[in-house]
C-alpha cells in the first residue's frame, strides 16, 4: 500500500520485497506509473544500486528480519546508497516478534549510531518507531529546505 502513496509522489521509484505475493500486490497496485519498478529482491545481497545514489531510501519492518552482521552491512549499504542530502525513512514494531533476530529498538539504536546521519524526526509510540535521517552532518529546518523562511 505504501508504495502506490508513493508512486505518484515520484518520477522513479523503486520497491523491492523478499515476498513475491507482496511484489505482485504492489505492482499491480502501482501499474499505472511507468517510472515504478518492483522487483523480488533478497537483501542484503542483491541490494539495488543507482547512478548518483537514492535521494530516498524507505526500510519499513524489514531491518529487525537481519540478524547482526545483515544489519550491519543493510545499514552499511542504505548509508552508501543515499544520494548527499538523501533521506532515510525507517518504521518498526517495537514489540518481540519471534522470528526476528532483533526488535525494533535494537536497530533503531544501530540506525542512530550511523555517524553520516543526521536524525531529523523521531517519533516514539508503543507499538512503533518511525525515524527520519539525511545523509549529512547538519540537518537542515523543513522551513528552510522548501523556501518558506
Amino acid at each position: 500500500m505504501f508504495t502506490a502513496l508513493l508512486a505518484p509522489r515520484r518520477d522513479r521509484l523503486l520497491a523491492c520485497d523478499l515476498s513475491s505475493v507482496a511484489v505482485a500486490a504492489a505492482a499491480e497496485r502501482t501499474a499505472g506509473y511507468p517510472g515504478t519498478r518492483v522487483r523480488r529482491l533478497v537483501l542484503p545481497g542483491e541490494w539495488p544500486e543507482q547512478e548518483g545514489g537514492f535521494d530516498l531510501i524507505v526500510l519499513s519492518e524489514v531491518l529487525y528480519c537481519f540478524g547482526d552482521a545483515d544489519l550491519e552491512r543493510m545499514l552499511d549499504l542504505a548509508v552508501a546508497s543515499l544520494s548527499p542530502g538523501g533521506t532515510l525513512l525507517a518504521v518498526h514494531w517495537r514489540h518481540p516478534v519471534a522470528e526476528y533476530p532483533l526488535g525494533g529498538d535494537e536497530v533503531h539504536r544501530a540506525l542512530a549510531g550511523r555517524g553520516e546521519l543526521t536524525r531529523l524526526v523521531d517519533h516514539r509510540e508503543p507499538d512503533f518507531l518511525a525515524e527520519v535521517y539525511l545523509r549529512g552532518r547538519t540537518a537542515p529546518s523543513v522551513a528552510k529546505a522548501e523556501g518558506l523562511v
